[in-house]
């Protein structure tokens, strides 16, 4: 793990505000694969302010237990998502006590990288019931098939203020991806799925998105000075992203 978890725990409302939902493709490919249905019960591990969250509870799970490191994170998410169905349980995934064989699916959207696979793997495998599934999903901000004036210029803020850095390159490693989801022989059947998606900001959103970055963050100069780009840009912007999904099936104990 690198940086600092708990750093999303302290701007919870930005957070919320910021970040866009994620692709409804995603959970179609979900459905398609067997992954995602109505009536299962979920365990989600960080689901920070509930963007994953509540597209599975619209699409008819019948619980989710909701495992969330940051209280304010968790708090934000009670309160916006009074769901009987909800449960949300604060504490540090590696250590909260999990029940055995009783999640039909798990779930881990932009978070399993704060996690230990090694240690991580194990727990879930006997946590979920027998063909259950495993699936984590990660937003990477940027497509480098589109080069647009606004990522350029978002390259020569970066460059800057030192920002430059190698983030969002492991989510697209997909053989990488699926052999942690697979060691051990726990979970089986991998399945990899990439979608590509944009999304309209003003200025105001493009500086709270990125404001919500942990690296980008400490450099509030720097998340100004994307909302003046955008602004130099028409004050209206299309930013291209994608969105990595790994799904695995536990296999016969």
């Amino acid at each position: 793990m690198a940086g600092d978890p708990l750093h999303f725990n302290a701007v919870s409302a930005l957070y919320h505000a910021a970040r866009p939902p994620y692709p409804p493709e995603l959970y179609g490919q979900l459905e398609a694969w067997g992954a995602l249905r109505p009536g299962l019960t979920v365990l989600e591990l960080g689901p920070g302010t509930g963007q994953a969250t509540r597209e599975l509870l619209a699409r008819g799970v019948a619980g989710i237990d909701a495992v969330e490191l940051g209280g304010s994170m968790a708090a934000h998410l009670r309160r916006t998502l009074p769901d009987p169905r909800l449960t949300v349980i604060v504490g540090n995934a590696h250590k909260v006590p999990l029940p055995e064989d009783a999640y039909d699916l798990v779930v881990s959207a932009t978070s399993f990288h704060w996690l230990e696979p090694e240690v991580m793997i194990p727990r879930l495998a006997q946590a979920t019931r027998p063909s259950g599934a495993l699936a984590v999903w990660w937003t990477l901000y940027g497509d480098p098939e589109q080069v647009t004036p606004f990522r350029m210029g978002l390259r020569q803020i970066e460059e800057a203020h030192g920002l430059v850095s190698a983030r969002g390159v492991a989510p697209l490693q997909t053989d990488e991806r699926l052999a942690e989801l697979q060691a051990g022989g726990w979970f089986g059947q991998g399945q990899h799925a990439l979608f590509r998606w944009s999304v309209e900001m003003y200025a105001v959103q493009a500086a709270a998105l990125f404001g919500t970055f942990p690296t980008w963050a400490v450099a509030e100069s720097a998340v100004a000075e994307v909302g003046q780009l955008v602004e130099r840009l028409g004050g209206r912007i299309t930013d291209h992203f994608m969105t990595a999904l790994y799904c695995a099936f536990r296999t016969e104990r």
